[in-house]
């Protein structure tokens, strides 16, 4: 190929140093900067409605068992209600309880077995205070004895054992046997001291902490898990948008009349046989007026679903809790299909006449120009041999006018226009 009609990125750079005066002169832009250059006119290309920028296309997806399984898990996240960078004391003005003993910290002692897996966390689990001294095994850093035949590591308890009402929420993290690492207080409780060690409830075997810091007042409502369903599914990252989510319906012409009812009637009508609406007879407007009025009931009966989607992320989530029903109209089950109506940006490697295309070379030789600009102004009105002047100041300018005209052309010329919005 050449250079005047570019199918790769080589070709492209050349076709850019050259509309820009190479070789007659040198352009002083390094190949790093110039694909910045090309990669920043791709997004603009892909991501603003260019009308030969993207490709709509349908995905589907089939729901299998473990994505049902994982589209109905939810995350819980420890919100501290003090704020981001919460105080140590609490917020004046907000309501708070008083009491000696509350606590403030607790550490891991041993983490315990058979909790619930990170997918069901557990929230404001209570705690109770340990009456005996605990076996547990060994840990760095821990006041660790042994029993009078050495056998067994005792973690020795301290304190009255007192203290109560203390509720917390446990962490997802788990250990290989669902042993829990780490915990966030959500009632403080009052009377216990420092030292003491309490079981968190939920276990085969009791997860074991120490009180290591208490305190004597705490905000009444100082932490609140926040629960977020993992109801999205990524998509690959070539999707710039998505224009809806389709399902099959399991229902007979919508669900709205017994099976096979509506067909005959209405071809009977337009027959004019006994089953006409009145034996009177359809005509082609009573066809279209009669699927207007069966696309409104499909529209209050069975309306779409609801979805949304960040191409950041690209997380499409689906605003539904009938995937997991077999029945129903949206139902269907572990093996049940997903069409996704989309957006996607085509590639250059896949499709390399995209490197030809009219606006997209404009918009990179200004980009270009632009940067080529910004590198002489470091050094402007440098003086070459034969009495030239580099003018970095001015070839920025200039740059910044083709840049403006583009972008403003671009609705006009180039892009998609936008669809009527009605309501």
């Amino acid at each position: 190929m050449s250079i005047a009609r570019p199918q790769n990125r080589d070709e492209f750079r050349q076709y850019i140093l050259t509309k820009l005066g190479a070789p007659v002169i040198e352009i002083n832009v390094a190949n790093e900067q110039i694909d910045i250059a090309i990669e920043d006119a791709f997004q603009f290309f892909n991501e603003r409605s260019h009308f030969l920028g993207t490709e709509n296309m349908y995905l589907t997806f089939r729901m299998t068992t473990e994505f049902l399984t994982a589209f109905s898990s939810f995350n819980v996240i420890d919100t501290n209600q003090q704020g981001k960078n919460a105080p140590s004391e609490p917020i004046p003005g907000r309501p708070t309880a008083s009491a000696i003993g509350m606590v403030d910290e607790l550490t891991l002692v041993s983490s315990g077995s058979g909790y619930s897996p990170n997918s069901f966390p557990l929230t404001k689990v209570i705690a109770t205070a340990v009456t005996t001294d605990v076996p547990i095994t060994n840990q760095a850093g821990s006041d660790l004895t042994t029993d009078a035949d050495g056998s067994t590591l005792i973690f020795e308890t301290k304190g009255d054992k007192k203290g109560q009402n203390l509720s917390v929420s446990i962490g997802s993290e788990r250990t290989p046997i669902n042993g829990i690492t780490n915990v966030q207080i959500y009632d403080t409780g009052y009377g216990f001291e420092v030292g003491e060690l309490v079981t968190i409830n939920g276990g085969q075997e009791a997860a074991v902490f120490e009180v290591t810091k208490i305190k004597s007042e705490s905000p009444v409502f100082a932490r609140a898990p926040v629960t977020i369903q993992n109801n999205y599914l990524v998509l690959p990252d070539d999707v710039v948008g998505v224009m809806g989510v389709m399902r099959s319906m399991k229902t007979d012409l919508v669900g709205i009349f017994p099976g096979g009812s509506v067909f005959p009637i209405m071809m009977g009508g337009m027959l004019g046989n006994d089953y006409a609406c009145g034996d009177m007879g359809y005509d082609l407007v009573s066809y279209v007026a009669m699927r207007e009025y069966m696309a409104t009931l499909e529209f209050l009966f069975f309306p779409p679903i609801q979805y949304s989607f960040n191409q950041r992320t690209h997380r499409l989530y689906i605003d539904t809790n009938n995937f997991l029903k077999d029945s129903g109209a949206y139902g269907g089950g572990s093996g049940s299909m997903l069409g996704i109506n989309v957006m996607m940006k085509p590639s250059p490697d896949v499709f390399p006449d995209l490197w030809n295309d009219l606006w997209l070379k404009e918009y990179s030789v200004a980009l270009v120009k632009a940067q080529w600009g910004r590198n002489l102004t470091k050094y402007n009105q440098v003086s070459l041999p034969g009495g030239i002047t580099m003018n970095g100041s001015q070839i920025l300018q200039d740059a910044r006018s083709d840049i403006e005209a583009i972008k403003q052309r671009f609705a006009l010329d180039w892009a998609d226009p936008p669809l009527d919005m009605i309501g």
